[in-house]
C-alpha cells in the first residue's frame, strides 16, 4: 500500500509535466530505491513475527506419548527470569542497532539521492549555458551576415551611382554629331588640300627664285666628271674586247686534244638534241594523223535542231540594236518635247571631279573559288595516274634460282598481265582519244616486260630441272 500510495503521489505531483528527461530519470531511481527501502522494512517486520512464533517441530512417538500425559508444570526460578531479561535486552539491542543501521541506509540512500538530483540540475544548467551560448554565437553570425550583405548592397549603389554619374559626363561632354562632321570634314578633306596647296606654293617659290651662280658651277663640275667617268669606261672596254680578240685569234691557230674532244662532245650532244627533236615531232605528226584518221573513220553526228537554233541565233545578231533610253529623273539623259510634238533626247551636263571630295574606298575583288570543278581535275588528274610495274629492275634484283622469289616474281605478272587487259578494254573504248598513242606505248612496254620476265622464269626452271 505505502508503494502504491508513494508511486501515486509522484505522479501526481504538479511539477513532473515541466521536468526534463535527466530528472525524470533521477527521480525514477530515487522511486525504486525507496520502493525497494519499503519492501526490505515490509520483509523485516514478516521475519520478526515468524521469529516470535515458536517453531513446530514434527510430532514423534515420544512426543505423542509425552502429550497424552499430563503438563508438569514448572516453576520459573530467578535464574531463568534473569536470563529471559537479558535475552530481551539483548534482542532490544539488536532491534534498535537495526533500526539505527536502516536509518543511517535511509539517509545515504537520501544523500545519494540529493547528489543525483543535483548533479542533474547540474548537468541541466551546463546544457543550458551551452544552448544559450550556441544561440548567442547565432544571433551574432546573422547579424554579421545582415551587416555584410548591407555593406554589399551600400557597394553596389555606390559603384552603380559612380558609373551612371561618369556615363552621364561622357554624354555631356561628348561634342554633338554637327560638330564632329565639321572636325573630320577639316582634318581629312580641307587640312590635306591646304598641305597640297602649301607643297605647289613651295615648288612654284624654289622654280622661279633667281639662279645661283655656285650651284651652276657644281652642276657643270659634276657633268664634267660623268663625261669622263664614261669615257674611261669606254676606253676600259674597248680594250678588253681588243685583248679577247687577239686570244681567239691566237686560239685558232693552235689546237688542243681537248679541245677537239671538247667541240666533238658539243656537236654529239646537238646531235642528239637534234634526233630527239626530230622523233618528237615525228611522233606529233603521227598523232595528228591517227586523229585525222579517227575523225574520218569516226565522224560526230549533227543535231539538225540544234543547227536550226544557231542559225536564228546568228539571225538575230544580224538584226540592229535598239538602244533603251532611261526614265524621266535618270541622271544621264532626259526627253524634251518641241512645238511641234517631237520628241528630242538631251544629255545632262557631266561636271567636273570635285578635288574636295574625297574618292570612295575601291571594293576588294571576291576570288570566286569552284570547288567541284577543281575536285573534278583532281579526279581526273589521279585518274589518268596508272600503276606502272618495272618487272625488268626486278628481274635484276631477284635470284631466280630460289624458289620463293620465283613464285613472288610470277604472282607479279600475273598481276600485270591483269593490268595489260584493263588496259586493253581502256584502250579499245577510247581510241579517239589525243592521249590514246602513249597510252598505247605504255601498254606495249607493259607487255614486251611481262614477256621477258616470262622467259627468265622458264630458263630458271630449265636450269633447277
Amino acid at each position: 500500500m505505502a508503494t502504491d500510495y508513494l508511486k501515486r503521489a509522484i505522479e501526481a505531483s504538479y511539477f513532473l509535466p515541466y521536468i526534463t528527461d535527466i530528472t525524470k530519470d533521477a527521480t525514477q531511481e530515487v522511486f525504486v530505491k525507496v520502493c525497494n527501502i519499503l519492501k526490505m522494512k515490509y520483509y523485516l517486520k514478516h521475519k520478526r513475527s515468524k521469529s516470535s512464533k515458536k517453531e513446530t517441530k514434527p510430532i514423534t512417538e515420544e512426543r505423542r506419548n509425552s502429550i497424552s500425559e499430563k503438563p508438569v508444570k514448572r516453576e520459573e526460578t530467578p535464574e531463568t527470569r534473569k536470563e529471559k531479561a537479558k535475552e530481551i535486552k539483548r534482542l532490544l539491542k539488536k532491534l534498535q542497532k537495526e533500526k539505527s543501521e536502516r536509518h543511517r541506509k535511509l539517509q545515504e540512500l537520501d544523500e545519494e539521492a540529493k547528489r543525483k538530483l543535483d548533479e542533474d540540475i547540474e548537468l541541466e544548467e551546463i546544457l543550458k549555458q551551452k544552448r544559450e551560448e550556441e544561440m548567442k554565437k547565432e544571433r551574432i553570425n546573422n547579424t554579421l551576415k545582415r551587416r555584410e550583405k548591407e555593406e554589399k548592397h551600400k557597394k553596389e549603389f555606390e559603384n552603380w551611382k559612380n558609373l551612371t554619374e561618369k556615363e552621364y559626363k561622357n554624354v555631356i561632354s561628348q561634342k554633338y554629331l554637327h560638330e564632329k562632321l565639321e572636325e573630320s570634314y577639316i582634318t581629312q578633306i580641307v587640312m590635306p588640300e591646304l598641305e597640297k596647296k602649301k607643297a605647289e606654293l613651295a615648288q612654284k617659290r624654289l622654280l622661279f627664285q633667281p639662279i645661283n651662280r655656285g650651284e651652276i658651277i657644281e652642276h657643270a663640275r659634276r657633268h664634267d666628271d660623268i663625261i669622263k667617268d664614261l669615257q674611261a669606261r669606254r676606253e676600259k672596254e674597248a680594250l678588253s674586247q681588243s685583248i679577247d680578240l687577239q686570244y681567239h685569234q691566237i686560239a685558232k691557230s693552235f689546237h688542243s686534244k681537248a679541245q677537239d674532244a671538247l667541240k666533238e662532245e658539243e656537236k654529239r650532244l646537238k646531235e642528239e638534241k637534234d634526233k630527239e627533236e626530230l622523233e618528237k615531232k615525228q611522233r606529233i605528226e603521227k598523232k595528228n594523223q591517227y586523229a585525222e584518221l579517227v575523225k574520218e573513220l569516226y565522224r560526230p553526228t549533227v543535231d539538225e535542231f540544234k543547227r536550226q537554233e544557231m542559225k536564228l541565233l546568228v539571225e538575230k545578231l544580224k538584226l540592229p540594236v535598239r538602244k533603251k533610253l532611261y526614265g524621266i529623273n535618270s541622271a544621264n539623259t532626259y526627253e524634251v518635247s518641241t512645238a511641234n510634238g517631237s520628241v528630242t533626247e538631251k544629255h545632262r551636263r557631266k561636271w567636273s571631279k570635285n578635288p574636295m571630295v574625297p574618292e570612295p574606298p575601291q571594293k576588294k575583288e571576291i576570288k570566286k573559288i569552284d570547288f567541284l570543278a577543281e575536285m573534278r581535275i583532281l579526279r581526273r588528274s589521279q585518274g589518268s595516274v596508272t600503276r606502272k610495274y618495272d618487272l625488268e629492275k626486278e628481274l635484276m634484283s631477284y635470284d631466280l634460282h630460289d624458289e620463293d622469289k620465283t613464285q613472288k616474281l610470277i604472282e607479279k605478272t600475273d598481276l600485270v598481265d591483269k593490268e595489260i587487259s584493263r588496259k586493253e578494254r581502256i584502250l579499245s573504248s577510247k581510241l579517239a582519244h589525243p592521249k590514246s598513242i602513249d597510252f598505247a606505248d605504255e601498254l606495249n612496254d607493259m607487255i614486251i616486260s611481262s614477256i621477258k620476265a616470262k622467259l627468265a622464269i622458264v630458263n630458271a626452271s630449265v636450269d633447277l630441272s
